[in-house]
């Protein structure tokens, strides 16, 4: 998840814990929003693309940005 309910109800100086349930629902309803917004997922994570190319230097991946990356084949 982007955030969780302790970060948003700090961020947004919410102190009582009355609404913690809608809450909850919320912050989970927007991380998924955002998440489908940008059609990938945000968090840092390990990916794994096998992608067939022309053989030009140019390759698109779906997750970005790339931090590191292996070649193999030819």
């Amino acid at each position: 998840m982007l955030t969780d309910l302790q970060t948003y109800k700090a961020w947004a100086g919410i102190t009582t814990t009355a609404n913690d349930p809608w809450l909850t629902a919320l912050v989970a309803f927007a991380d998924q929003l955002a998440k489908d917004f940008c059609k990938q997922k945000i968090e840092t994570a390990s990916f794994t693309e096998f992608r067939d190319g022309p053989g030009t230097p140019d390759l698109a991946l779906y997750q970005r940005p790339v931090r590191a990356y292996a070649l193999t084949g030819n």
